[in-house]
Protein backbone atom coordinates (compact mmCIF):
# COMPACT_ATOMS: atom_id res chain seq x y z
CA UNK A 1 0.00 0.00 0.00
CA UNK A 2 1.14 3.53 -1.02
CA UNK A 3 0.96 6.46 1.36
CA UNK A 4 -2.85 7.36 2.05
CA UNK A 5 -4.33 10.19 0.60
CA UNK A 6 -7.90 11.00 2.52
CA UNK A 7 -9.80 12.91 -0.42
CA UNK A 8 -9.24 10.07 -3.01
CA UNK A 9 -10.01 7.15 -0.70
CA UNK A 10 -13.63 8.46 0.23
CA UNK A 11 -14.30 8.69 -3.09
CA UNK A 12 -13.26 5.27 -3.83
CA UNK A 13 -15.20 4.34 -1.22
CA UNK A 14 -18.22 6.01 -1.99
CA UNK A 15 -18.07 4.39 -5.17
CA UNK A 16 -17.59 1.47 -3.26
CA UNK A 17 -20.80 1.95 -1.53
CA UNK A 18 -22.13 2.73 -4.57
CA UNK A 19 -21.16 -0.39 -6.46
CA UNK A 20 -20.68 -3.27 -4.37
CA UNK A 21 -23.37 -6.01 -4.07
CA UNK A 22 -25.61 -5.67 -1.28
CA UNK A 23 -26.09 -8.18 1.34
CA UNK A 24 -29.81 -9.93 2.20
CA UNK A 25 -32.18 -7.65 3.14
CA UNK A 26 -33.99 -10.45 5.07
CA UNK A 27 -33.18 -13.89 5.19
CA UNK A 28 -36.14 -15.08 3.58
CA UNK A 29 -34.95 -13.64 0.39
CA UNK A 30 -31.49 -15.82 0.63
CA UNK A 31 -33.46 -19.09 1.28
CA UNK A 32 -36.02 -17.96 -1.53
CA UNK A 33 -33.07 -17.59 -3.56
CA UNK A 34 -31.41 -21.10 -2.38
CA UNK A 35 -33.99 -22.82 -2.68
CA UNK A 36 -35.78 -21.88 -6.13
CA UNK A 37 -32.34 -21.67 -8.33
CA UNK A 38 -33.37 -17.54 -8.58
CA UNK A 39 -30.46 -16.31 -6.36
CA UNK A 40 -29.45 -13.92 -9.47
CA UNK A 41 -32.79 -12.43 -9.90
CA UNK A 42 -33.50 -12.12 -6.24
CA UNK A 43 -29.61 -10.28 -6.34
CA UNK A 44 -30.96 -7.95 -8.72
CA UNK A 45 -33.88 -7.48 -6.90
CA UNK A 46 -31.75 -6.84 -3.75
CA UNK A 47 -29.70 -4.26 -5.68
CA UNK A 48 -32.71 -2.49 -6.97
CA UNK A 49 -34.25 -2.14 -3.81
CA UNK A 50 -31.17 -0.63 -2.36
CA UNK A 51 -30.51 1.89 -5.31
CA UNK A 52 -33.54 3.11 -4.74
CA UNK A 53 -33.29 3.44 -0.83
CA UNK A 54 -30.16 5.57 -1.59
CA UNK A 55 -31.87 7.79 -3.79
CA UNK A 56 -34.95 8.48 -1.18
CA UNK A 57 -32.08 8.62 1.48
CA UNK A 58 -28.68 9.98 0.32
CA UNK A 59 -25.10 9.49 1.86
CA UNK A 60 -24.82 12.12 4.85
CA UNK A 61 -21.21 12.22 4.78
CA UNK A 62 -21.00 15.68 3.75
CA UNK A 63 -17.52 17.18 3.88
CA UNK A 64 -16.16 15.37 6.49
CA UNK A 65 -13.39 11.61 6.03
CA UNK A 66 -15.03 8.95 5.14
CA UNK A 67 -14.38 6.64 8.22
CA UNK A 68 -15.92 9.36 10.66
CA UNK A 69 -18.78 8.83 8.54
CA UNK A 70 -18.67 5.45 8.76
CA UNK A 71 -18.46 5.38 12.64
CA UNK A 72 -21.74 7.78 12.93
CA UNK A 73 -23.59 5.32 10.70
CA UNK A 74 -22.17 2.32 13.18
CA UNK A 75 -24.05 4.16 16.24
CA UNK A 76 -27.21 3.89 14.73
CA UNK A 77 -26.46 -0.12 14.98
CA UNK A 78 -24.96 0.43 18.55
CA UNK A 79 -27.64 -0.01 20.65
CA UNK A 80 -29.79 -3.10 20.05
CA UNK A 81 -31.58 -3.62 23.22
CA UNK A 82 -33.10 -0.13 22.58
CA UNK A 83 -34.64 -1.51 19.20
CA UNK A 84 -35.94 -4.35 21.23
CA UNK A 85 -37.02 -3.10 24.25
CA UNK A 86 -38.78 -0.08 22.53
CA UNK A 87 -40.74 -2.92 19.85
CA UNK A 88 -42.25 -4.89 22.81
CA UNK A 89 -42.84 -1.67 25.35
CA UNK A 90 -44.68 -0.38 22.31
CA UNK A 91 -46.89 -3.65 21.42
CA UNK A 92 -47.91 -4.55 25.03
CA UNK A 93 -48.92 -0.82 25.08
CA UNK A 94 -50.43 -0.64 22.06
CA UNK A 95 -52.12 -4.11 22.57
CA UNK A 96 -53.62 -3.28 26.15
CA UNK A 97 -55.40 -0.29 24.30
CA UNK A 98 -56.73 -2.06 21.45
CA UNK A 99 -58.35 -4.51 24.05
CA UNK A 100 -59.41 -1.76 26.36
CA UNK A 101 -61.16 0.37 23.90
CA UNK A 102 -62.29 -2.53 21.39
CA UNK A 103 -60.53 -1.26 18.83
CA UNK A 104 -60.06 -4.60 16.48
CA UNK A 105 -58.66 -2.67 13.26
CA UNK A 106 -55.44 -1.56 15.92
CA UNK A 107 -55.12 -5.47 16.86
CA UNK A 108 -54.92 -6.57 12.88
CA UNK A 109 -52.52 -3.71 12.29
CA UNK A 110 -49.86 -4.67 15.44
CA UNK A 111 -50.17 -8.38 14.27
CA UNK A 112 -49.56 -8.09 10.16
CA UNK A 113 -47.74 -4.86 9.64
CA UNK A 114 -45.92 -3.47 13.06
CA UNK A 115 -45.00 -7.28 14.40
CA UNK A 116 -42.84 -8.52 11.13
CA UNK A 117 -41.44 -4.51 10.46
CA UNK A 118 -40.18 -4.90 13.80
CA UNK A 119 -38.56 -8.20 13.37
CA UNK A 120 -37.34 -7.57 9.78
CA UNK A 121 -35.67 -3.92 11.28
CA UNK A 122 -33.91 -6.46 13.83
CA UNK A 123 -32.65 -9.11 11.66
CA UNK A 124 -31.31 -5.93 9.58
CA UNK A 125 -29.47 -4.73 12.49
CA UNK A 126 -28.02 -8.52 13.25
CA UNK A 127 -27.22 -8.96 9.83
CA UNK A 128 -25.07 -5.61 9.93
CA UNK A 129 -23.51 -6.43 13.38
CA UNK A 130 -22.46 -10.32 11.60
CA UNK A 131 -20.55 -9.05 8.58
CA UNK A 132 -16.67 -8.60 8.30
CA UNK A 133 -15.84 -5.03 9.36
CA UNK A 134 -14.31 -4.56 5.69
CA UNK A 135 -17.33 -5.18 3.74
CA UNK A 136 -19.29 -3.05 5.82
CA UNK A 137 -17.02 -0.44 5.35
CA UNK A 138 -16.73 -0.98 1.82
CA UNK A 139 -21.18 -0.42 1.45
CA UNK A 140 -21.59 2.01 4.55
CA UNK A 141 -23.73 4.40 2.52
CA UNK A 142 -26.49 1.41 1.81
CA UNK A 143 -26.39 0.40 5.32
CA UNK A 144 -27.38 3.95 6.39
CA UNK A 145 -29.72 4.02 3.48
CA UNK A 146 -31.22 0.84 4.52
CA UNK A 147 -31.83 1.90 8.44
CA UNK A 148 -33.60 4.91 7.46
CA UNK A 149 -35.68 2.81 5.11
CA UNK A 150 -36.54 0.01 7.79
CA UNK A 151 -36.66 2.37 10.69
CA UNK A 152 -39.93 4.59 8.97
CA UNK A 153 -41.49 2.01 8.25
CA UNK A 154 -41.51 1.22 11.82
CA UNK A 155 -42.27 4.78 12.54
CA UNK A 156 -44.86 5.05 10.61
CA UNK A 157 -46.96 1.92 11.71
CA UNK A 158 -46.79 3.27 15.11
CA UNK A 159 -47.85 6.74 13.96
CA UNK A 160 -50.73 5.10 12.42
CA UNK A 161 -51.43 3.24 15.86
CA UNK A 162 -51.24 6.60 17.61
CA UNK A 163 -54.07 8.13 15.53
CA UNK A 164 -56.04 5.03 15.73
CA UNK A 165 -56.17 5.95 19.18
CA UNK A 166 -56.03 9.47 19.06
CA UNK A 167 -59.51 9.88 16.61
CA UNK A 168 -61.21 6.22 18.66
CA UNK A 169 -59.54 6.00 22.03
CA UNK A 170 -60.51 6.94 25.48
CA UNK A 171 -58.40 9.75 27.72
CA UNK A 172 -56.70 7.16 29.45
CA UNK A 173 -55.47 5.25 26.53
CA UNK A 174 -54.52 8.24 24.60
CA UNK A 175 -52.55 9.86 27.77
CA UNK A 176 -50.98 6.15 28.18
CA UNK A 177 -49.89 6.33 24.02
CA UNK A 178 -48.61 9.81 24.60
CA UNK A 179 -46.46 8.25 27.48
CA UNK A 180 -45.42 5.64 25.05
CA UNK A 181 -44.51 7.79 21.93
CA UNK A 182 -42.67 10.22 24.01
CA UNK A 183 -40.32 7.61 25.75
CA UNK A 184 -39.97 5.67 22.42
CA UNK A 185 -39.15 9.47 21.09
CA UNK A 186 -36.45 10.04 23.70
CA UNK A 187 -35.34 6.55 22.63
CA UNK A 188 -34.39 7.52 19.11
CA UNK A 189 -33.03 10.84 20.00
CA UNK A 190 -30.32 9.15 22.01
CA UNK A 191 -29.90 5.87 19.94
CA UNK A 192 -29.87 8.12 16.67
CA UNK A 193 -27.75 11.17 17.75
CA UNK A 194 -25.35 10.96 15.50
CA UNK A 195 -28.14 11.68 12.67
CA UNK A 196 -30.09 14.64 13.44
CA UNK A 197 -32.29 14.70 10.04
CA UNK A 198 -32.95 11.04 10.89
CA UNK A 199 -34.56 12.34 14.46
CA UNK A 200 -36.30 15.22 12.82
CA UNK A 201 -37.78 13.18 10.48
CA UNK A 202 -38.96 10.26 13.07
CA UNK A 203 -39.85 12.16 15.98
CA UNK A 204 -42.24 14.31 13.88
CA UNK A 205 -43.39 11.69 12.56
CA UNK A 206 -44.21 10.35 16.16
CA UNK A 207 -45.10 13.29 18.01
CA UNK A 208 -47.20 15.23 15.51
CA UNK A 209 -50.24 13.11 15.56
CA UNK A 210 -49.97 12.57 19.46
CA UNK A 211 -49.56 16.90 19.22
CA UNK A 212 -52.52 17.56 16.99
CA UNK A 213 -54.48 14.70 18.68
CA UNK A 214 -54.54 16.01 22.16
CA UNK A 215 -54.69 19.71 20.91
CA UNK A 216 -57.94 18.03 19.37
CA UNK A 217 -59.62 16.83 22.84
CA UNK A 218 -60.40 20.34 23.87
CA UNK A 219 -59.32 19.72 27.39
CA UNK A 220 -57.17 22.24 29.28
CA UNK A 221 -55.28 19.42 30.90
CA UNK A 222 -54.29 17.23 27.36
CA UNK A 223 -53.67 20.96 26.04
CA UNK A 224 -51.10 21.94 27.92
CA UNK A 225 -49.68 18.01 27.37
CA UNK A 226 -49.50 18.26 23.82
CA UNK A 227 -47.68 22.34 24.27
CA UNK A 228 -45.18 20.11 26.47
CA UNK A 229 -44.47 17.47 24.56
CA UNK A 230 -44.04 20.86 21.55
CA UNK A 231 -41.24 21.79 23.65
CA UNK A 232 -39.88 18.51 23.87
CA UNK A 233 -40.20 18.43 20.69
CA UNK A 234 -37.98 21.50 20.02
CA UNK A 235 -35.29 20.58 22.40
CA UNK A 236 -34.85 17.23 21.15
CA UNK A 237 -33.84 18.32 17.94
CA UNK A 238 -31.54 20.89 19.07
CA UNK A 239 -29.62 18.16 21.40
CA UNK A 240 -28.84 15.80 18.62
CA UNK A 241 -28.27 18.62 16.69
CA UNK A 242 -25.12 19.55 19.20
CA UNK A 243 -24.32 15.77 19.80
CA UNK A 244 -23.40 15.21 16.14
CA UNK A 245 -21.45 18.15 16.01
CA UNK A 246 -19.46 17.44 19.02
CA UNK A 247 -19.14 13.54 18.12
CA UNK A 248 -17.59 14.93 14.18
CA UNK A 249 -15.55 17.49 16.13
CA UNK A 250 -14.13 15.11 18.24
CA UNK A 251 -13.46 12.32 15.61
CA UNK A 252 -12.11 14.88 13.43
CA UNK A 253 -9.34 15.65 16.12
CA UNK A 254 -8.80 12.28 17.38
CA UNK A 255 -8.15 11.61 13.52
CA UNK A 256 -6.00 14.25 12.89
CA UNK A 257 -4.03 12.91 16.08
CA UNK A 258 -3.91 9.19 14.78
CA UNK A 259 -2.46 10.53 11.50
CA UNK A 260 -0.01 12.19 12.78
CA UNK A 261 1.82 10.23 14.55
CA UNK A 262 1.85 7.81 12.12
CA UNK A 263 2.60 10.21 8.85
CA UNK A 264 4.83 12.49 7.74
CA UNK A 265 3.49 16.00 8.08
CA UNK A 266 6.01 17.44 5.18
CA UNK A 267 5.44 14.76 2.28
CA UNK A 268 2.09 12.76 3.92
CA UNK A 269 3.82 9.66 3.64
CA UNK A 270 3.98 7.11 6.64
CA UNK A 271 6.60 7.77 8.94
CA UNK A 272 9.19 5.55 10.68
CA UNK A 273 7.04 4.43 13.25
CA UNK A 274 4.54 3.29 11.18
CA UNK A 275 6.66 1.95 8.51
CA UNK A 276 8.00 -0.54 11.19
CA UNK A 277 4.57 -1.54 12.45
CA UNK A 278 3.66 -2.27 8.64
CA UNK A 279 7.18 -4.26 8.48
CA UNK A 280 6.96 -6.38 11.80
CA UNK A 281 3.06 -7.01 10.85
CA UNK A 282 4.54 -8.77 6.81
CA UNK A 283 6.99 -10.56 8.55
CA UNK A 284 4.87 -11.46 11.18
CA UNK A 285 2.62 -13.29 8.31
CA UNK A 286 5.95 -15.11 6.83
CA UNK A 287 5.61 -13.17 3.69
CA UNK A 288 8.82 -11.70 1.80
CA UNK A 289 9.94 -8.37 2.45
CA UNK A 290 12.50 -6.44 0.43
CA UNK A 291 13.93 -2.94 1.50
CA UNK A 292 15.17 0.21 0.03
CA UNK A 293 16.67 2.60 1.93
CA UNK A 294 17.69 6.12 0.32
CA UNK A 295 19.41 8.81 0.69
CA UNK A 296 19.54 11.97 -1.51
CA UNK A 297 23.04 12.84 -2.18
CA UNK A 298 24.76 15.98 -0.80
CA UNK A 299 21.19 17.64 0.34
CA UNK A 300 22.72 19.29 3.31
CA UNK A 301 24.57 21.35 0.30
CA UNK A 302 21.33 21.73 -1.16
CA UNK A 303 20.01 23.35 1.85
CA UNK A 304 23.36 25.49 2.68
CA UNK A 305 22.80 26.89 -0.75
CA UNK A 306 19.03 27.15 -1.08
CA UNK A 307 17.78 27.34 2.66
CA UNK A 308 15.59 25.37 4.02
CA UNK A 309 12.11 26.01 2.87
CA UNK A 310 13.50 25.29 -1.14
CA UNK A 311 14.74 21.81 0.60
CA UNK A 312 11.83 21.07 2.12
CA UNK A 313 9.75 21.62 -1.40
CA UNK A 314 12.41 19.49 -3.14
CA UNK A 315 11.50 17.06 -0.46
CA UNK A 316 8.21 16.75 -0.80
CA UNK A 317 8.41 16.60 -5.07
CA UNK A 318 10.99 13.72 -4.14
CA UNK A 319 7.92 12.07 -2.13
CA UNK A 320 6.00 12.89 -5.00
CA UNK A 321 8.02 11.55 -7.64
CA UNK A 322 8.56 8.24 -5.45
CA UNK A 323 4.73 7.70 -5.19
CA UNK A 324 4.67 7.72 -9.15
CA UNK A 325 6.97 4.83 -9.93
CA UNK A 326 4.78 1.58 -10.75
CA UNK A 327 5.11 -0.53 -7.92
CA UNK A 328 3.82 -4.32 -6.75
CA UNK A 329 0.43 -3.77 -4.58
CA UNK A 330 1.93 -4.37 -1.20
CA UNK A 331 4.61 -1.84 -1.45
CA UNK A 332 4.99 1.14 0.99
CA UNK A 333 7.07 4.01 0.74
CA UNK A 334 7.77 6.34 3.52
CA UNK A 335 10.25 9.05 4.93
CA UNK A 336 12.69 8.72 8.06
CA UNK A 337 13.39 12.15 8.28
CA UNK A 338 15.71 14.68 6.70
CA UNK A 339 16.67 13.34 3.55
CA UNK A 340 16.34 9.51 3.86
CA UNK A 341 13.15 7.38 2.46
CA UNK A 342 12.76 3.89 2.77
CA UNK A 343 10.63 1.27 0.79
CA UNK A 344 8.79 -1.98 1.47
CA UNK A 345 8.31 -4.18 -1.30
CA UNK A 346 7.77 -7.92 -2.41
CA UNK A 347 8.72 -6.79 -5.75
CA UNK A 348 11.83 -7.04 -7.59
CA UNK A 349 14.11 -4.57 -5.65
CA UNK A 350 16.84 -3.94 -7.77
CA UNK A 351 14.42 -3.17 -10.80
CA UNK A 352 13.10 -0.79 -8.58
CA UNK A 353 16.13 0.70 -7.40
CA UNK A 354 17.01 1.60 -10.71
CA UNK A 355 13.57 3.15 -11.75
CA UNK A 356 14.02 5.10 -8.59
CA UNK A 357 17.49 6.53 -9.30
CA UNK A 358 16.80 7.54 -13.28
CA UNK A 359 13.26 9.43 -11.68
CA UNK A 360 15.65 10.83 -9.28
CA UNK A 361 18.40 12.46 -12.11
CA UNK A 362 15.78 14.22 -13.69
CA UNK A 363 15.66 17.82 -12.81
CA UNK A 364 13.17 19.33 -10.11
CA UNK A 365 11.84 22.88 -10.99
CA UNK A 366 11.70 24.49 -7.07
CA UNK A 367 10.43 27.64 -7.09
CA UNK A 368 11.67 28.68 -10.65
CA UNK A 369 14.98 27.23 -10.19
CA UNK A 370 16.25 23.94 -11.63
CA UNK A 371 17.86 21.55 -9.23
CA UNK A 372 19.32 18.31 -9.51
CA UNK A 373 20.02 15.65 -7.40
CA UNK A 374 21.13 12.33 -7.26
CA UNK A 375 20.29 9.62 -5.13
CA UNK A 376 22.13 6.34 -3.15
CA UNK A 377 20.06 3.37 -1.98
CA UNK A 378 21.20 0.24 -0.38
CA UNK A 379 18.98 -3.36 -0.47
CA UNK A 380 18.20 -5.70 1.75
CA UNK A 381 16.05 -8.79 1.74
CA UNK A 382 14.06 -10.50 4.47
CA UNK A 383 15.07 -14.50 2.40
CA UNK A 384 18.40 -13.11 2.72
CA UNK A 385 18.34 -13.28 6.29
CA UNK A 386 16.80 -15.67 8.39
CA UNK A 387 14.77 -14.73 11.33
CA UNK A 388 15.50 -11.17 10.74
CA UNK A 389 13.30 -8.90 12.37
CA UNK A 390 12.29 -5.14 10.77
CA UNK A 391 15.22 -3.72 12.76
CA UNK A 392 17.66 -5.95 11.61
CA UNK A 393 16.51 -5.27 8.06
CA UNK A 394 16.66 -1.90 8.09
CA UNK A 395 20.12 -2.12 10.07
CA UNK A 396 21.35 -4.14 6.83
CA UNK A 397 19.72 -1.84 4.00
CA UNK A 398 21.55 1.31 5.70
CA UNK A 399 24.65 -0.62 5.91
CA UNK A 400 24.15 -1.25 2.15
CA UNK A 401 23.34 2.44 1.62
CA UNK A 402 27.12 3.31 3.25
CA UNK A 403 28.15 0.97 1.02
CA UNK A 404 26.67 2.36 -2.30
CA UNK A 405 28.22 6.02 -1.03
CA UNK A 406 32.01 4.88 -0.12
CA UNK A 407 31.35 3.31 -4.07
CA UNK A 408 30.92 6.69 -5.05
CA UNK A 409 27.01 7.20 -4.87
CA UNK A 410 24.34 7.53 -7.32
CA UNK A 411 24.16 3.69 -7.38
CA UNK A 412 22.43 0.80 -5.32
CA UNK A 413 24.26 -1.36 -3.62
CA UNK A 414 23.01 -4.68 -2.05
CA UNK A 415 23.92 -5.92 1.32
CA UNK A 416 26.06 -9.13 1.97
CA UNK A 417 27.18 -9.94 5.14
CA UNK A 418 30.70 -8.81 4.91
CA UNK A 419 29.40 -5.43 5.53
CA UNK A 420 28.10 -6.70 8.99
CA UNK A 421 31.69 -7.08 9.76
CA UNK A 422 33.18 -4.12 8.01
CA UNK A 423 30.35 -2.24 10.14
CA UNK A 424 31.55 -3.73 13.54
CA UNK A 425 35.48 -3.10 12.54
CA UNK A 426 34.35 0.63 12.04
CA UNK A 427 32.20 0.61 15.06
CA UNK A 428 35.44 -0.25 17.17
CA UNK A 429 37.78 1.86 15.71
CA UNK A 430 35.36 4.63 15.92
CA UNK A 431 35.57 4.08 19.97
CA UNK A 432 39.41 4.08 19.46
CA UNK A 433 39.96 6.94 17.52
CA UNK A 434 37.88 8.84 19.88
CA UNK A 435 39.98 7.42 22.84
CA UNK A 436 43.67 8.20 21.13
CA UNK A 437 42.58 11.64 20.66
CA UNK A 438 41.27 12.51 24.09
CA UNK A 439 44.52 10.74 25.37
CA UNK A 440 46.70 11.99 22.50
CA UNK A 441 48.04 9.21 21.49
CA UNK A 442 47.96 10.18 17.85
CA UNK A 443 51.81 10.50 16.74
CA UNK A 444 52.76 13.63 14.91
CA UNK A 445 55.81 12.70 12.41
CA UNK A 446 57.76 16.11 10.72
CA UNK A 447 58.43 15.87 6.63
CA UNK A 448 61.08 18.63 6.21
CA UNK A 449 61.14 21.16 3.58
CA UNK A 450 64.06 22.02 2.24
CA UNK A 451 66.13 24.77 0.55
CA UNK A 452 67.52 22.95 -2.92
CA UNK A 453 70.10 25.99 -3.37
CA UNK A 454 71.15 25.88 0.41
CA UNK A 455 70.64 22.62 1.35
CA UNK A 456 68.63 24.62 4.48
CA UNK A 457 65.56 22.96 6.49
CA UNK A 458 63.19 26.18 6.05
CA UNK A 459 59.90 24.07 7.54
CA UNK A 460 58.07 21.08 7.91
CA UNK A 461 55.39 19.45 7.87
CA UNK A 462 53.54 17.90 10.24
CA UNK A 463 51.44 14.15 9.46
CA UNK A 464 49.41 12.76 12.11
CA UNK A 465 50.43 8.93 12.64
CA UNK A 466 48.41 6.33 14.14
CA UNK A 467 48.76 2.92 15.52
CA UNK A 468 46.64 1.81 17.72
CA UNK A 469 46.70 -1.53 20.56
CA UNK A 470 43.44 -2.96 19.29
CA UNK A 471 43.61 -1.89 15.64
CA UNK A 472 47.24 -1.59 14.87
CA UNK A 473 48.24 0.82 12.09
CA UNK A 474 45.49 2.87 10.58
CA UNK A 475 46.29 4.83 7.45
CA UNK A 476 45.63 8.99 7.89
CA UNK A 477 43.21 8.45 4.63
CA UNK A 478 41.08 5.70 6.80
CA UNK A 479 41.10 7.71 10.11
CA UNK A 480 40.66 11.47 8.46
CA UNK A 481 37.68 10.09 6.79
CA UNK A 482 36.66 8.90 9.82
CA UNK A 483 36.77 12.11 11.66
CA UNK A 484 35.03 13.59 8.97
CA UNK A 485 31.99 11.12 9.39
CA UNK A 486 31.42 11.25 13.21
CA UNK A 487 32.07 15.03 12.98
CA UNK A 488 35.46 15.79 14.53
CA UNK A 489 37.65 16.80 12.20
CA UNK A 490 37.46 20.41 13.59
CA UNK A 491 38.51 19.30 17.25
CA UNK A 492 41.25 16.94 15.22
CA UNK A 493 42.51 19.37 13.20
CA UNK A 494 42.55 21.81 16.61
CA UNK A 495 44.80 18.76 18.18
CA UNK A 496 47.85 18.40 15.33
CA UNK A 497 47.84 22.40 14.96
CA UNK A 498 48.76 22.43 18.89
CA UNK A 499 50.85 19.71 19.17
CA UNK A 500 52.93 21.04 15.78
CA UNK A 501 53.03 24.33 17.42
CA UNK A 502 54.21 22.93 20.97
Amino acid sequence: MLAAMPHGYRQGEDCMARQMPSMALLPVVNIMGETMGVKPIMQRLQDRLDGWMMRLWPSSQGHFDYNIYADLVGYLYSCRSSIIFGAIGAAIIMSAVAVHDDIHSMLFFLLFFYAPVSVARLVHVNEFKAEPPAARLGRIAVHEARYFFMTMLNTVSLAVMTVIVMVFGHNESQLAVTCVIVGIATGIAGRNASMPKLVLVQTSTLLLPVIIGLMATGKPLLFLIALLTMMFFASMQQTTARLRSDTIEAREQASLAGRMARFDTLTDLPNRAHFNTILEDRLKQGLEAGILYMDIDHFKKINDAHGHPIGNDLLKQVAERLTSIPVSEHTVIARFGGDEFVIATDGNTETLAKAIILAMVEPFIVEKQCLSISCSIGISWSSNSRNATAVDLLKYADLALCAAKQKGRNCAVVFDESMASQSNMRAVMEQRFRVALRQGKIEIHYQPIVDLETGAIIAAEALARWTDDVVGIVKPDQFVALAEDIGLIDQFGEYILNKACL
